[in-house]
């Protein structure tokens, strides 16, 4: 099993979208995200409109989670060019639990 960190471009608007996978051919895997608001938008605008991109890979998911958590963090998920709605990592803090203090 490989471990890897991928990103997701809207290739209209160029919002984009970060998350973790494990599968054993990352190249191959064709899952998009779990994100409500991306699959909208790939329902609205068609899957030829986002391009996948596999950023990097890792031996272990422990380890993909702790560079998710790095590269998912509070300034990204409240830019408004993203779809991620919550920090990085199996423990990560949903956008509408932040403070913006």
């Amino acid at each position: 099993m490989k471990h890897y960190i991928y990103k997701i471009t809207n290739l209209v608007n160029a919002r984009e979208y970060i998350g973790v996978r494990s599968h054993p051919f990352p190249e191959e895997d064709s899952y998009m995200s779990s994100s409500l608001i991306l699959k909208h938008d790939i329902n609205k605008i068609g899957i030829e409109n986002f391009k996948k991109e596999i950023l990097e890979c890792f031996d272990t998911r422990e380890d993909a989670d702790k560079r998710e958590v790095e590269l998912v963090n509070y300034e990204y998920v409240t830019n408004p060019n993203t779809y991620n709605q919550r920090t990085g990592g199996p423990s990560g803090v949903a956008l509408s639990s932040l403070r913006l203090d």
